[in-house]
């Protein structure tokens, strides 16, 4: 009941708002609402608080955070009253650079244009939804997914990890503290003119399928495989 939960109710949010987003004109809709059409730009892409706070220093905080998961999972390897955490922590970082790699990937592949690149926002070129067809002679934009966005989804491995360890609770707390923190990074993005609605949202999917995925097959490979005896020195 809970694997079908995780699977299907993120696709069952984000599916009609997608829809709406691409296809219904929302995307451009919402974004104009923070686009000056008098000066030609989007009046907060400057701002320091969004770009310094929220971006930059967000970025940097999320780096410091995996390194410090790195260093932990390390530590249990020398440190023995950590060793029951070593799985955990090494199955969080995987979790967390298999999703932003990801990203990261697609992002680079990716035709699609930023806001303020496009003609309606003062840039110069054509807009191009996600699966429209690629015109000839189209240069790739680079900006879909959000990858700032990922900063935080990156993050859901932290909801896996108190789920696996039976803290239910704790668990959805840390869903949601990730959620709105990926809301918060996804919005200063969204209002500066770099990325749009749906780019953020695609951003989460990819995340927590990723991480739904990884989490699940080590639990089936953990069930498949005999744990060693207690006799056994690990």
């Amino acid at each position: 009941m809970r694997l079908r939960v995780e699977l299907a109710l993120p696709l069952l949010l984000a599916v009609p708002l997608l829809v709406l987003l691409q296809h219904y004109g929302w995307d451009i809709a919402i974004s104009r609402q923070f686009f000056d059409a008098g000066a030609g730009q989007f009046p907060l892409s400057g701002n320091w608080w969004l770009k310094q706070v929220l971006h930059d220093d967000a970025k940097h905080l999320a780096f410091a955070f995996l390194c410090a998961i790195f260093i932990a999972a390390a530590m249990t390897h020398v440190y023995r009253p950590a060793f029951p955490y070593r799985r955990m922590l090494w199955q969080l970082s995987a979790a967390i650079l298999l999703s932003a790699q990801a990203i990261a990937y697609l992002k680079h592949q990716s035709y699609q244009a930023c806001p303020y690149q496009l003609q309606i926002f003062g840039g110069g070129r054509a807009y191009l939804g996600i699966f429209d067809a690629i015109p000839a002679g189209y240069s790739a934009g680079h900006c879909w997914p959000g990858g700032h966005g990922a900063t935080a989804f990156s993050l859901f491995g932290l909801y896996f990890a108190a789920r696996d360890a039976g803290r239910t609770r704790f668990a959805l707390g840390l869903l949601a503290f990730v959620l709105l923190f990926g809301l918060a990074l996804s919005v200063t993005q969204v209002v500066r003119g770099m990325h749009f609605v749906s780019h953020q949202i695609w951003t989460a999917l990819i995340c927590w399928y990723l991480t739904l995925l990884l989490y699940e097959v080590v639990n089936l490979w953990r069930r498949a495989v005999p744990a060693p005896s207690a006799h056994v020195r690990v």
